[in-house]
């Protein structure tokens, strides 16, 4: 199935196509929703939601673009959307509450070793809005 077949299936309603933008798609959604949610729970939760709004605009798709582009985008502002939502709920944490052991590291050779799954570790390490707006800004590209 093509990219052009796949997206009219989805526009249709058609399962098959659906499932086929799915999984296509998967890696990419699940590599952006890690770098926004805390846990295991947000994570499902957010590519459910994230997939749910690209079926549900996929007719709004400008073909212009790159469909994983606009499928990113889609992803990216959902995940703001879900942390507008629960932002009344969670609690803060101040500074002090943080664990304050001092860690010796020498930049240079921390950064030749430094791996993706290392910085998505620290990134869950951030307060969350800290996170969100690092990924937003040095990722993500937006200003």
């Amino acid at each position: 199935m093509t990219e052009k077949e796949i997206i009219q299936g989805c526009i249709k309603k058609e399962r098959r196509a659906q499932s086929a933008l799915y999984e296509l798609y998967y890696p990419l959604m699940k590599n952006i929703i890690s770098r926004y949610a805390n846990q295991h729970d947000d994570k499902s939760s957010l590519i459910n939601s994230g997939f749910y709004k690209v079926l549900k605009n996929i007719k709004s798709y400008d073909h212009q673009y790159a469909l994983a582009t606009w499928i990113r985008n889609v992803v990216i502002n959902n995940c703001i959307d879900e942390y507008r939502k629960k932002k009344n709920k969670e609690t803060n944490v101040l500074l002090e509450d943080l664990d304050e052991t001092p860690v010796q590291l020498d930049f240079n050779q921390g950064l030749k070793n430094l791996e993706e799954k290392d910085l998505l570790e620290i990134l869950q390490i951030l307060p969350t809005m800290s996170r969100k707006v690092f990924n937003l800004y040095a990722i993500d590209g937006y200003k």
